[in-house]
């Protein structure tokens, strides 16, 4: 599965993957997606990019009226999440929202279920930083 996450990551040193439906409420709202947008610009700084991964159908994803809201690029693949993670955490639940750092070999570093808030968010950027600092 690790070959499947790096090409998901690309060539980021570090990546936040940010998995998401456009049924749940939390991954939407507009306070997600301000926060998802923050953190995208504080990752620029170590290299690293947030990857918008959405887990329903392309049509739920295109036609919902907020679509315009959305953090793009968007990566759209009916229940991807379950191909792209490790099999272990899959086996453990997963679910929305879901938040996962990985470099870019993808190995996985922090995984994180829930809507984010300003201190998952300074979590976040702390595992990104010592995560890209190994790519130094």
């Amino acid at each position: 599965k690790a070959t499947r996450l790096r090409r998901v990551l690309g060539r980021a040193r570090v990546s936040v993957l940010s998995y998401w439906a456009t049924w749940c409420k939390p991954c939407t709202s507009p306070e997600e997606l301000a926060l998802l947008r923050s953190l995208r610009k504080r990752l620029r700084h170590y290299h690293g990019q947030v990857v918008s991964f959405a887990v329903d159908g392309l049509d739920a994803v295109e036609q919902d009226s907020r679509a315009n809201t959305w953090l793009y690029p968007i990566i759209q693949k009916d229940k991807g999440h379950l191909e792209t993670l490790p099999e272990g955490l899959v086996r453990s639940g997963v679910g929305l929202p879901l938040f996962v750092v990985a470099d870019q070999r993808g190995r996985v570093h922090w995984v994180r279920k829930g809507r984010l808030d300003d201190d998952v968010l300074s979590d976040l950027i702390t595992v990104v930083a010592r995560v890209a600092g190994g790519y130094r």
